[in-house]
Parts: structure tokens; sequence; C-alpha cells
């Protein structure tokens, strides 16, 4: 670091960690770089503790090397970050050996091992001009830090990376020491000097001692400068030994040593040789021009060329050399122990005129240490590259140090596979963040003690083109948490009692879902769900515990379905309507749009209201409610006379499909209107959660918030045999907030219950909206809660507050009556509607505080 510091900021023995700055003190530069010098030593002291000794991430191509032409091979080296010892070595882009500065020729012949070599390099502002600011040049200011890295090769003849790297050593930094003291008072040339001559004073600043030229203590250069060699000024042009200077405000020459130095001299540690001595100085407006006392053996075209000022230098330290200063005995001597010095590696000494000198004692070089790591194993005779030898690290995020999951898998690896994989015994998979693709149902069956868990929505497993993604099957204890699941089809059994979820649990005993993210996509008819349970053969659901989970629903699917289950348990669960298709658009077959369209195009035809006569492309004449909501869609389909065949209503679904496969480009703009406002309208999820069976012993439905569809809770044991019932139900805390469009005929209810022997309803609110107006045609009547079927002694329905339904709680019991009974209707609330009434119900039932 060479600069105009006033000490070494961190030595390696120093523990500092920062300077914090008082009121009213002076704040010196090397306190600031202290703070910079200790986070960046911790920084790579966590890298090196946490990565290791050298690493790139697995998986990655940086500094990955690549083996290029035939007559004249070169290596390419890929951009990206490798660490080495804590240090990141970055190359922003690919590049090529021979691109490097001033590089050693790549051998031609012969197998040859590629390596990194990476070190902390300080880029003081004459090696490098543009550091200087514009504004203030030709005044300096900061320097720069960075990591400084060459690609370099070394003859082998070992055939792999651990041989070729384990019979390689490259020297790193000087094993040797060095010991400053100052042995007396400084000693003017002439005793004839006048008291604090200035020429026989200490200098306020830092004594650098640099070895120039490699050696032992006795063979070895030394220089030494009291600027740390801080004095430099960038080379404009060297021609023999004359060199010509960038204008500097702060360095002037005269009689003085200088070194000829470029970055790629410095980082490749070649010696220095003598310093040159300055013979003539031409001060001029461009620079000054420096004669020197020989010819300038230099590089052409070297980054950082730079001439740096010393005070002295001498060939070998065995014994105290005297660290003179323009000719001066400043009483400073400086002493190499036993070992090798190399290029580059430099000690720094404080020196104060106050109290003398910062006594060194055997201490090792301050700078400059050089890290290595492998990079290839490479034939130059083939021409190809036998290994890559970079070492690698998984990162930190994808380390499940002390996890219990017995694997990991992640996007690309095969799902299905893993679960196959999993032993005897059961375990568990934990899937990492990114988007699974899955073709085809992942299939658990058969297994015992299987949780399959993701870490939250950046989990994303989509299918390709199916409806389920996850099966499990006659299986005893499985989980399934913490993921985004995507069904990409409606299923294909409309009307199947036994519909797949995009989670579908199978004659499994005990099942856990929870905190998933679950869409589902439209469909014409009921089709699906995002979660089902069911049985299979005679292995019923013992326990069932599905709680925090969100459903996104497609049009006219459900939520969660569960049957014969016997200890179930639905909490906090949300349950919406998702999203229409994008442009409502459809390649073929049917769709709830056009499904939908024309169950309202029939209920339009001249009931209950105005009406006028239409004559359509089918030949046929009907009277179309004025009012109704598909009249302008009539309209535009008359406009268009496209010939159908079939009854209207048929003839009107083609029509709607058509429109929908150019996204209602074919319709004027009030019936592109009209198109998107009912292609929103008429959708509506078909059920949130439906519990059923033959025989269920307690179901807990709690906590839940369903919205935007036709019917909210459906609770009820199958209608036959004479045991069939649901022996205890509770069903607190729900919000239900129904959207029953015009096109739905059937009686809806915000939660429906049928065969319970115990059951409890509390602290319910619901709310119900229409979508379309319903002006002439038929209303569905929605009831807040509707009770039916054999009812046992308790039957409790309190705090239910409903929002625009006909009916607020509708009760009625079938079969005989139990003598003794508690069957209470309490706190009932029904507003919105003209003529809502808070509770219908049997006479057996007792009515307190129902409004109206």
């Amino acid at each position: 670091m060479t600069g105009d510091y006033t000490k070494v900021p961190l030595r390696r023995g120093d523990r500092w960690e920062s300077a914090p700055a008082q009121q009213g003190r002076a704040l010196l530069d090397h306190e600031l770089n202290l703070d910079a010098a200790a986070s960046f030593r911790r920084d790579r002291h966590l890298g090196a503790d946490v990565l290791g000794p050298a690493g790139v991430v697995e998986g990655s191509s940086s500094f990955a090397v690549a083996l290029v032409g035939a007559a004249s091979p070169d290596l390419t080296v890929e951009a990206g970050r490798m660490w080495v010892d804590g240090l990141a070595a970055l190359a922003p882009e690919a590049f090529a050996y021979s691109d490097q500065d001033q590089i050693d020729p790549l051998p031609t012949t012969g197998r040859a091992l590629v390596y990194l070599d990476v070190w902390e390099e300080h880029v003081h502002p004459a090696e490098d001009p543009d550091i200087i600011d514009p504004a203030l040049a030709p005044v300096e200011t900061a320097a720069r830090t960075r990591v400084g890295y060459r690609v370099r090769v070394a003859p082998t003849n070992a055939t792999t990376c651990q041989a070729a790297w384990n019979g390689f050593d490259p020297a790193s930094v000087s094993t040797g020491t060095l010991t400053v003291q100052r042995v007396g008072p400084a000693q003017p040339l002439d005793p004839c000097d006048p008291p604090g001559d200035a020429q026989g004073l200490l200098p306020e600043g830092m004594l650098r001692v640099e070895v120039l030229d490699q050696g032992s203590a006795a063979g070895a250069r030394f220089a030494w400068s009291y600027e740390n060699g801080s004095a430099a000024v960038p080379i404009v042009a060297i021609a023999g030994d004359t060199v010509t200077l960038q204008p500097s405000a702060s360095v002037k020459f005269g009689d003085d040593l200088v070194e000829i130095s470029w970055l790629a001299r410095r980082a490749d540690r070649r010696n220095a040789g003598g310093l040159y001595t300055i013979n003539d100085v031409k001060s001029l407006a461009t620079g000054d021009v420096l004669t020197l006392d020989r010819p300038v053996t230099a590089p052409a075209g070297a980054q950082g060329l730079a001439a740096r000022r010393w005070d002295g230098q001498v060939i070998g330290a065995t014994g105290n050399r005297n660290a003179s200063r323009d000719g001066n005995d400043l009483g400073i001597r400086f002493r190499a122990g036993p070992g090798t010095y190399r290029p580059g590696d430099w000690w720094g000494v404080r020196v104060r005129q106050a109290n003398g000198v910062e006594p060194l004692t055997a201490v090792p070089p301050d700078g400059t240490r050089h890290h290595f790591a492998p990079l290839a194993l490479v034939d130059l005779d083939a021409g190809a590259v036998l290994a890559d030898c970079r070492p690698t690290f998984r990162p930190l995020t994808d380390i499940e140090t002390g996890s219990p999951c017995t694997m990991v898998v992640r996007p690309g690896d095969n799902l299905q596979a893993a679960v196959d994989s999993l032993p005897a015994p059961g375990g568990e998979i934990c899937l990492s963040a990114g988007l699974f693709s899955v073709a085809g149902p992942v299939v658990v069956a058969n297994r015992d003690r299987v949780r399959i868990t993701g870490v939250g929505s950046a989990t994303i497993v989509a299918a390709t083109g199916n409806e389920t993604l996850f099966h499990f099957i006659d299986s005893d204890d499985v989980e399934i948490s913490d993921m985004t699941i995507r069904s990409a089809a409606a299923g294909v059994a409309p009307g199947n009692p036994a519909l797949n979820g995009a989670v579908t649990f199978e004659g499994s005993r005990r099942v856990d879902a929870r905190m998933l993210r679950i869409t589902v996509p439209d469909g014409a008819v009921r089709t699906q769900t995002a979660i089902t349970v069911r049985e299979r053969g005679r292995r019923l659901p013992d326990r069932v515990t599905i709680v925090d989970n969100q459903l996104t629903v497609g049009a006219w699917q459900s939520g969660v379905l569960v049957t014969n289950g016997q200890d179930v348990t639905i909490e906090r669960n949300h349950v919406t309507l998702g999203d229409p298709p994008p442009e409502l658009r459809v390649a073929s077959g049917d769709s709830v749009l056009a499904h939908e369209l024309a169950k309202l195009f029939t209920a339009s035809n001249g009931r209950n209201g105005p009406s006028r006569n239409v004559r359509l492309p089918t030949g046929t004449t009907v009277a179309l409610l004025t009012a109704s909501p598909v009249a302008t869609l009539v309209d535009e389909w008359v406009r268009a006379g496209t010939p159908r065949t079939g009854t209207p209503e048929h003839a009107f679904r083609q029509f709607v499909r058509v429109t929908m496969r150019q996204a209602g480009d074919n319709l004027s703009p009030a019936g592109r209107t009209t198109y998107r406002r009912l292609a929103r309208d008429v959708r509506a999820v078909g059920q949130g959660i439906v519990v059923g069976g033959r025989r269920i012993d307690q179901v807990r439905i709690s906590g839940n918030i369903i919205r935007e569809g036709v019917q909210g809770i459906h609770l009820g044991a199958t209608v036959g045999g004479a045991r069939n019932s649901i022996e205890r139900a509770l069903i607190t805390e729900n919000r239900i907030d129904l959207r029953v469009p015009v096109t739905y005929s059937r009686e809806r209810h915000a939660i429906f219950v049928g065969r319970v022997d115990s059951l409890e309803i509390a602290q319910t609110r619901g709310t119900m909206s229409r979508p379309i107006g319903t002006r002439g045609i038929a209303r569905t009547p929605v009831d807040g809660i509707r009770l039916i079927g054999a009812f046992g002694p308790s039957i409790v329905v309190r705090g239910a507050h409903f929002e625009n339904h006909e009916v607020g709680v509708r009760a009625q019991a079938v079969g005989s009556i139990p003598t003794r009974r508690v069957w209470v209707l309490r706190d009932i609330l029904a507003v919105g509607v003209a003529g809502s009434t808070g509770a219908i119900a049997s006479a057996q039932f007792v009515r307190d505080l129902v409004v109206p």
C-alpha cells in the first residue's frame, strides 16, 4: 500500500475492530483506514471459514477454463466470482489468458496446471490516473484497493488435479523478517550545521522498506522511502534514458533515486533491478522530463507505468543498514533475518520527531501475501482440458445442516423418484424454493409417515396438463405443507362424487394438509377440488386435518371435499374464486362462459316480463326479455348472421365459443363491454367446503373464509342406512360471502347440514350478492343456514348474521323427533332484502331473539 499514510492501520496480530471518532478530537487517516481494513479482514476471515480455502458455487461456470486454437493455443476463462482464502476474485466478463497485461507466454507443449493467483492489491493514483478527479487534476485524492488476480500456468507431469496441486508449491510471501530501530539521534553531515537543521530532523510519516529484488537476507535488494513510496508520477513516454511525466502538483523530482514501476511487474513479483539516478530534470508545463543515468528497460504499453522516488537502496541486510535520507544519517537502522525475500513484500514503520520510530523486532512483512487455487489441468499437445480443478461449495441457502429432511429436492429433480427412494419407515422430503413442473401426479402409495414440505410461497409445484399434482394412496400417516400448487386442467369426470383434487388423499388414514396455496382452473361443470380426502375400499380416513390453506378455486369447482372422514378438522382456510382465464379465450371444448350464457339465454325467452320477438340465425323466432342480461349479445349474434344448427340454446353457445376464441374482437364496442362483464359475472365457486359420507364421528369447521361461492359449507351424511349420520359437528366463526349468478337455478345456502346427532353452529357472518340483475328471471332462493334431516337431541344455532338472504335459518326435522332434546335458534339476524325472514323452522325448535 504505497501512499502518504501515517502508519500501517492494521497488522496481522492487531485485534482492533474499529476506531470510534470522539467529538472535538483529531481524526487521522490511519484511523479511517483501520475501520476499512478491519471490516475487510473480518469479511475475508468469514469467507475463508465458511467457504473453505477456495471455491466457486456448485454448477457455476465462474473461472472455468477452456483451451481454444490449435496452431497457437490460448486459454479462455469464464466470467464470475471465485473465493480464495476469503478473497473474492471478480471477473466481470470472460477473458483470454493472453489478454492479461504483460503475462508470460503460454507454453505450447506438455501438460500444465492452470491456477489462480490472488492478492490484496493497492493501486496508487499514479498507477491509474483515472482515479484522479478531473476537477482536481493534477491534485491527488484517495488511492484504491481491490482483489488482484492473475491466471497462471505451471508445467506438470501429473494426470489428476489432486496430484498436480499436491506437487505444486508457489511461494506466497517472504519467509524472512525485519528489525527496525533507532540507534541514536540524527547525525548532520557537516559539524558546522546549526542545531535543529531540517535536514537532520525525522520526518512525520511512515518509513517503508520494500524488497525490490529476490534473494536471501544477504543477496536481496532492499529500498526504503520515508514517504512510504507515495512520491510517484505517471509516465507518459520513455525514450532511452529520457522519461516524460504527467504534470504533478505534489511531487517534484531532483537528484533522486527512482524506480520505473508497472502493475504487472509488481503483480508477477519480478525483480526491479537497481534504482535509476536522476541526472537532470526539465520542468515543463506539460510535465517534467527526467534524464536518468542509463536507458530504461520497461515494456511499452504496460498498465500503471510510473516513476517512484526512493530514499536509498542496498543489497543485503544481514547487518544493520543505515536508512539515510538525503544523505543524512537519521540514526535509523534495519536488519534482515534469515529467510527468503520476495519482490513486492514490504514493512511499514511509523516515524515521528517526538519519539523516534515505531520499533520492529523480527516481524514478518506487512504485505503482500498471495493466495492460490487450482483451475484446470490441460494437455497442450492434445489441445484439451483434462480436468476441471476448481473447488466448489454449496450456497448456504442450499445447506440444511441439522434439517429433519430425509432428502432435499430442487427444481429439475425427479419428484416421483425422490418419493420412491424414501426408506421403508418413511421420511420427509423438503422441496427447495423454485419452480417444479409436474407432468403427472406424484404418487405416494402404501407408505407410512411421509411428509412433503416446501419453504413457503417460493416453492411452486405446477402441473403441465393434469389436474392432480399429489396423490396419496393407502398410506397411514401423510402430510403436505407450505408450498404453492397450481393445477393446470379441469377434471374429466363431470358430476363424479369421487372428485379428484389438486391434492388428493385416497384411503389414507391420518391426513394433514396445511399452509398450502392451491389454484385450480375453471370448469364448465363440477369436476375438481383443491383438496380431496376420501375412502378407498374399507380404508377410511381416521383423522383429517386441513388448516391454514389458501385455495383459489376456478368457476364451479370446490375448495375442500372430505368423504367418510371419522375425525375431521377444517380450520382457518381461505377459499375464493380465481381470476377468469387471460383474455377469456378458449382453444376447444366447452367453457364456463359459453355454458352459463347459454343457460341465461334460455331463461330469458319470454318469461315474466316485457319481451320482444327476435328472429335468430337458426331460423327460430323467440320472445326475448327486454331486460335480459344477454340481449345485447343476442343482437350481436343476429347481426353476425352466423347460421347454426341445433336448438337455439346450443347455437347460441356455439356463437359465444367463437366469440371467446376471438377474445370478443368480433363484437361491437357495446357488445364487447357486455361480453366482458358477463364473463366475470357468471362465474362463481361451486362449493367451499364439503364434508359427507355414511358415518362420521366428529367434524370441526372453524375460522374459515369463503368468498364468491354459490354454497359455502355443506355437511351431511348419505341418506340411506339407519346409522348414516354425523355424530358431532361444530361449525363456528366462519365468514361466508356468497355470489349467486342468475344462471344458477338450484336452492343454495351459506351453510347446509343434514342428518346430525349433535350440532352447534355459532358466530356465523354471511352476505349474498347477485352479479347480474334478475328482473324477469326466476330468482334462486338462498338461505343463510339450511338444516334438514333426522336430528339427534342437541341442535344449537346461535349468533348468525346474514345480509341479502331470503331466510336467515331454515330448519326442517325429518323422521322421528327425540323426546328429550335441545333444539334452539338464538340471536339470528337476516337483513338487506325486502321480506327477509330471520328463521323458518319446525315447531320443535325454540326461537329466541330472531330478527325479523
